[in-house]
């Protein structure tokens, strides 16, 4: 498990120590490509995801849930600098080649949210709205002897989007991260879990319902090494519990900041496409409401006339 945390820490997020943040400035996101060019490609993350613009896929399948419910071997709680991260040690792997492409093995999930006293803080964005926060779940390709491997291959990743929202109701869930969140305040710091729990806890109730698409990490190096699958569907934790994800942890550049506001801008589509599942009795090209018009006019002209 050491060993993953190093390679998740250094290798993906680059958290402690970093060059990079994500207040405006120098070291902020405009100007990431300066110290990492791929931050600058065409292909990067997160985008504006618009349903009437995405494409149905017949192709596209539904995640199975029962595999989301394995346990892993060992659980790690991670203050990485600027986010709230578990790691995951001996996790599943999605081998259903009609949701991803190949085999990818669960080795972390965090999340991004809305800075104090915000509402908005997802990454991804769906018909206009950001939500309070968005959960990745990280996989990587097992054709590759590791995430520190795969991390910059154009098939090395694939990661699950789940917004969340917020309303009056707990979800107790949340309260595996947030109950323990004092013990990593600090950046670098890391809390053993006694007991486990699966990702499922953290996936909406309908995974039939997404949208697919080829991008990047969105935080440096910002390779494009990504499959994403961004959930139709929201998840939901408390007003109480967003006050906690808010005013908790602190920021691994700024010691006296708090972690929040921790999200990138939709990036530029550059025309790639966005597909979805076809959902079967849906008709994927309505007729036109002027065809059905005429048809009515010409029946009431056949009987009336």
């Amino acid at each position: 498990m050491k060993v993953t945390v190093i390679a998740l820490l250094l290798v993906i997020d680059q958290a402690i120590g970093a060059t990079w943040v994500y207040s405006q400035g120098p070291k902020g996101p405009s100007n990431w490509l300066n110290s990492y060019a791929a931050c600058g490609t065409r292909a990067q993350s997160p985008i504006s995801i618009e349903h009437e613009n995405s494409v149905a896929n017949k192709n596209l399948g539904t995640f199975d849930r029962s595999v989301f419910t394995s346990l892993p071997a060992s659980m790690e709680l991670v203050n990485n600098g600027h986010a709230l991260q578990v790691n995951m040690d001996g996790s599943y792997t999605i081998s259903d080649r009609s949701v991803l492409p190949n085999d990818y093995k669960a080795v972390q999930f965090h999340l991004h949210w809305a800075a104090a006293n915000k509402s908005e803080g997802s990454e991804h964005w769906l018909n206009g709205k950001q939500y309070f926060a968005e959960l990745h779940v990280v996989h990587y390709n097992t054709k590759y002897a590791s995430i520190g491997e795969a991390v910059n291959k154009p098939d090395g990743l694939a990661v699950l989007g789940v917004f969340v929202d917020i309303n009056d109701e707990t979800n107790e869930h949340f309260n595996l991260l947030l109950n323990p969140i004092n013990r990593v305040q600090i950046p670098n710091q890391e809390m053993t879990y006694t007991s486990k729990f699966s990702v499922a806890n953290f996936l909406p109730t309908d995974l039939s319902e997404y949208y697919r698409y080829r991008g990047s990490l969105t935080t440096p190096p910002c390779f494009d090494s990504v499959v994403w699958t961004v959930f139709k569907e929201p998840i939901h934790m408390s007003r109480d519990q967003a006050r906690v994800l808010q005013t908790s942890l602190y920021d691994g550049i700024n010691s006296t900041a708090k972690v929040g506001g921790n999200f990138r801008l939709p990036q530029p589509i550059n025309g790639r496409e966005v597909s979805r599942p076809y959902k079967s009795g849906a008709n994927p090209i309505p007729l036109p409401i002027f065809l059905q018009i005429t048809a009515m006019l010409a029946v009431v002209k056949t009987l009336y006339f």
